[in-house]
């Protein structure tokens, strides 16, 4: 399971998908919405000066959110836009953790808690 995150404001709800390629389509979707229109509009007091940073996490399905394997942030939105933070490929077996889930941050961005 694929969930998208705003790491920025640890705020959740961006969705739930089967797939990666289902959740960089989301990500995709939320990129073209302006960052002071909803979604994208920061949570916080400084919304004007601040926007969110969407994370993709996968998550074991079987066992549920608290079994995070991967945690990649892909997209910063600001007001100058819409910055992708790294190439859209899957999370492939080189991303993950190996020996388990850890809480190294990996040459390739991404975190391992």
């Amino acid at each position: 399971m694929f969930v998208i995150i705003d790491e920025m404001h640890d705020a959740w709800g961006f969705g739930e998908f089967e797939s990666f390629a289902e959740a960089m389509a989301e990500l995709e979707r939320l990129a073209t919405i302006p960052w002071d229109e909803p979604p994208n509009q920061a949570p916080c007091v400084q919304w004007r000066e601040c926007g969110p940073t969407y994370a993709v996490a996968e998550y074991d399905a079987a066992v549920g959110k608290h079994a995070e394997i991967v945690f990649v942030p892909y997209l910063r939105i600001t007001k100058n836009g819409a910055t992708w933070l790294h190439e859209h490929e899957a999370l492939t077996e080189q991303a993950r953790p190996a020996g388990g889930v850890g809480s190294e941050q990996q040459g390739n961005g991404a975190v391992h808690r």
